[in-house]
């Protein structure tokens, strides 16, 4: 079913990348579960901080969206590595 919402939510947002990610509170860490446009290394695997540094924990810590475009101008955040 996450696959499937990951696939709904890249098509409608005509996104060529897209990603369901669940808090792990003991690291405050979020785990990429399912997504579009990653590779296999990725999915299961690839962790992020949960903190207002990256894109991810901004979203979860404050509620607002993050988008973007290019990620080589992206300054607002610690990019992930993949």
């Amino acid at each position: 079913m996450i696959n499937h919402a990951a696939r709904m939510t890249a098509e409608g947002l005509e996104a060529e990348y897209c990603k369901v990610m669940e808090y792990i509170p003991t690291e405050n860490r979020l785990l990429v579960r399912a997504g579009v446009g990653w590779g296999e290394d990725v999915i299961g695997q690839a962790t992020v901080g949960a903190d207002l540094a990256s894109p991810a924990g901004y979203a979860l810590k404050t509620g607002k969206h993050v988008t973007y475009n290019r990620l080589e101008n992206e300054q607002r955040f610690r990019m992930p590595e993949r």
